[in-house]
């Protein structure tokens, strides 16, 4: 059985702050963990983790990354791009740069794409990609 996981039981599991919610969403990822269910979700939850945790929690990049690689490692989640998430979450962490524009770079490594228009400055930040202004 698959089932979908959203953002903010992905928080309650990560910040084991909820006296109900918590341990059952633990409970969900050790079902997972033991193949008795597949979970699944989409980059853009990991995205709005990645907000959550740096912006309104304000955890640092570092502790951020260390939560994203707990869910992308995890071996009973599936999740399209899974690469691409972890090059992200890398960049994130070292580049000091947001997490979307993190994404959208590893992204354009992927696809081999050396351009991009924008007058984000964060991309000047990684190594490969030119960024050009209009």
């Amino acid at each position: 059985m698959e089932i979908f996981v959203d953002t903010n039981i992905f928080l309650r599991f990560l910040l084991a702050d909820h006296s109900k919610q918590s341990p059952s969403c633990r409970k969900l990822f050790e079902k997972a963990k033991r193949n008795k269910i597949t979970l699944i979700t989409l980059p853009i939850v990991i995205a709005e983790i990645a907000w959550v945790l740096h912006s309104f929690y304000k955890e640092t990049r570092k502790e951020v990354a260390r939560k994203l690689k707990i869910i992308l490692l995890f071996k009973g989640l599936e999740i399209a791009g899974r690469d691409g998430l972890i090059m992200a979450v890398e960049m994130f962490e070292n580049k000091n740069i947001d997490f979307i524009d993190a994404y959208i770079a590893s992204w354009l490594k992927q696809q081999k794409v050396k351009k991009i228009c924008s007058y984000d400055k964060d991309y000047d930040r990684i190594d490969g990609i030119k960024r050009i202004e209009p």
